[in-house]
């Protein structure tokens, strides 16, 4: 059992004595006969729990003695004193601090009970001290600023990340200070805000989020704030908690770009597929026509002028899918500085004669796969905007080089990801884009400039592409100074020899050997003008409307070598079932695909990566290469 240590001191070794005798069954006890040899046992002996000193002693009066040990011993202080010394009580209670005294002569019982009492005392002060170091360590090594003040406003105490958030080293500082004295005005009126919320609330607490801006840019934090009443429910004091939250804050806009890009995408995807099928009928009527009736000279160019037109609608629609990150991307490798060089001279016919355009290539870039297409239209979007940022003349450059994203970039963008990448900022000496802003301008939409004047579209395509391409996009802007955009491409990976399809497309023309395709499509107008096409190509063809009918026709056509088969149809099975329960009933079965939505359908719908996908609305040299392409895999 453990029994706690008590140190007697008196300059009579007999009183000394008789007090250990009293107390040695329950305690260990130490014995001094002056101050001096009292305070080299509590340097010995730090367990000392209770303290028993006399007042009146030579050398070192007990109140001294006691002052001193505060110093270097927890221990519970017993003044014991032989003379109603009024004054010698008061020196004890104000130096040495004592719990209580004692007049000599005193009895065992009275003596056992004042030490139990003060060690009691001891126990509870320990435990305290305890509770107080755990929280006190909880507070200053908790990363969010934990600030406690009373009534008026005043600092009563603050922890380490609170100090740090004042400009202090010492959280002392700040007792008895305003947050006003440490804090820019505009920040320290968020925080007494949510200090005023909380007084007015009758809740336990209230959550205010607020914002900075500082050299190291926008900062997000969420104060709770809380009110301590006394019981008669009168405020006393009050606690407030602020975290930094600018990266759930990014995560938070992030997810919510993606939820739009989500909604207006399967908006605009559903929009392309009836407008993709109705640019297919054009085209394919327009190419049946050129090559079924004879034309002179202005029929042949307004039959072409026709094509040409509906074919900048398909890649409208190819654009205006772009943002939502749903277009048929036809990536190619290629190295970014020829693409970059060549629309550098439209972007100079673009901006005018008032804005000077620079492009600065980097040296050894790396090249990229992506849609060099949409890339140059990416830079259009952007050259058109600092255009209208600088009605009156500036500068607009373009760099390239390569670059790599490590984690710490990461860290703060979370949208990117770590790895090599070919960089193409651009840069303008514009009006800026303001802070508030500036996070809503890749909102599909979105737009600054006055009705008429802007779509609110082209950053928004911009983003969608360059995230569809496994890149990274990122605007800085200062307001009166200007805006950078940077847009990092992933590096290609090694490069792998293949035949060049494009020669492909080309050299097809008419087979020399009488296939049988069945060519399945609700679309009755656009599986029409494919059998047509098919035709004339020298393809033995039949058509279906839907899947249970060209099931029928596959039971009943013994030379069938290809299906050919929109992915989106009506009645209970689409193209890919379709296709599936084809091939089991005629092993070996070709197949392909078309379809006037985007191709996301690929993955969507199941579609095998080693399948071929024919995008509506196509041409007619597409159809053929990609027939004849399907028939010999």
């Amino acid at each position: 059992m453990h029994r706690p240590t008590v140190l007697v001191v008196d300059d009579e070794p007999l009183i000394g004595l008789a007090v250990a005798d009293v107390l040695e069954d329950s305690y260990v006890v130490l014995v001094a006969d002056s101050g001096a040899a009292g305070l080299r046992l509590l340097a010995e002996h730090p367990e000392v729990a209770v303290i028993l000193c006399d007042q009146r002693m030579p050398r070192m009066e007990g109140h001294e003695f006691l002052a001193r040990a505060c110093e270097i011993s927890q221990a519970v202080r017993i003044l014991v004193t032989g003379y109603a010394d009024l004054t010698a009580v008061v020196k004890a209670v104000n130096q040495g601090h004592i719990h209580s005294y004692l007049a000599k002569p005193f009895d065992p019982p009275h003596l056992q009970v004042a030490v139990g009492s003060a060690y009691r005392a001891h126990q509870i002060a320990d435990q305290l001290r305890h509770e107080r170091e755990l929280l006190c360590s909880l507070m200053d090594n908790m990363p969010d600023r934990i600030s406690f003040r009373d009534v008026p406003g005043r600092f009563i105490r603050v922890n380490r990340a609170k100090t740090a958030g004042l400009g202090i080293d010492d959280p002392d500082m700040a007792v008895g200070r305003r947050e006003t004295d440490f804090t820019p005005a505009a920040e320290a009126a968020m925080v007494m805000e949510a200090e005023h919320l909380t007084l007015e609330d009758g809740g336990l607490s209230t959550n205010h989020e607020w914002s900075t801006r500082n050299k190291d840019g926008e900062r997000w934090w969420s104060t709770i704030s809380a009110a301590i009443r006394d019981p008669s429910g009168l405020f006393v004091r009050s606690v407030a908690i602020t975290r930094d939250i600018t990266d759930s804050k990014a995560m938070e806009r992030s997810l919510q770009q993606a939820m739009k890009m989500e909604a207006i995408g399967n908006l605009t995807s559903g929009m392309a597929h009836d407008f993709n099928n109705l640019l297919a009928v054009v085209i394919g009527n327009l190419e049946l026509l050129s090559d079924t009736v004879p034309l002179d000279g202005t029929g042949g160019e307004l039959v072409a002028e026709a094509t040409g037109a509906a074919m900048r609608g398909a890649e409208l629609t190819h654009s205006l899918l772009a943002f939502s990150r749903r277009q048929a991307l036809q990536p190619t490798r290629f190295h970014v500085n020829e693409r970059v060089s060549e629309m550098m001279k439209l972007l100079r016919r673009l901006l005018g004669e008032d804005i000077t355009t620079v492009f600065s290539p980097g040296e050894d870039l790396w090249a990229v796969v992506a849609d060099p297409v949409q890339l140059e239209s990416a830079l259009a979007n952007v050259a058109a905007n600092a255009r209208d940022a600088m009605p009156s003349g500036g500068r607009f450059a373009v760099e390239t080089r390569n670059a790599y994203l490590d984690d710490d970039y990461v860290a703060i963008n979370p949208e990117a990801i770590v790895g090599e990448y070919v960089l193409i900022q651009a840069s303008d000496t514009g009006s800026g884009i303001p802070p508030e802003i500036i996070a809503r301008v890749i909102e599909p939409f979105f737009t600054t400039k006055p009705v008429g004047k802007g779509t609110g579209l082209g950053l928004s395509m911009v983003y969608g592409f360059v995230k569809q391409s496994g890149g990274h996009f990122k605007i800085y802007s200062e307001a009166g100074i200007g805006t950078t955009l940077r847009i990092y491409l992933p590096k290609a990976g090694p490069q792998i020899s293949a035949g060049d399809p494009e020669s492909h497309l080309e050299s097809v023309k008419k087979t020399t050997e009488a296939q049988t395709i069945l060519v399945v499509d609700d679309n009755v107008d656009i599986r029409r003008i494919a059998v047509r096409q098919l035709g004339k190509l020298g393809y033995l063809t039949h058509e279906a409307g839907n899947g249970p009918e060209a099931l029928v026709l596959i039971d009943r056509l013994p030379n069938l070598e290809l299906l050919f088969t929109d992915i989106v149809m009506p009645g209970g099975m689409n193209g890919i079932e379709l296709a599936r329960e084809a091939r089991i009933r005629r092993p070996g079965l070709k197949v392909l695909f078309t379809s006037g939505f985007p191709a996301t359908v690929i993955t969507d719908s199941s579609v095998a990566s080693d399948d071929i996908l024919l995008a509506k609305p196509y041409r007619w040299k597409d159809l053929a290469a990609h027939v004849a392409r399907a028939l010999t895999r």
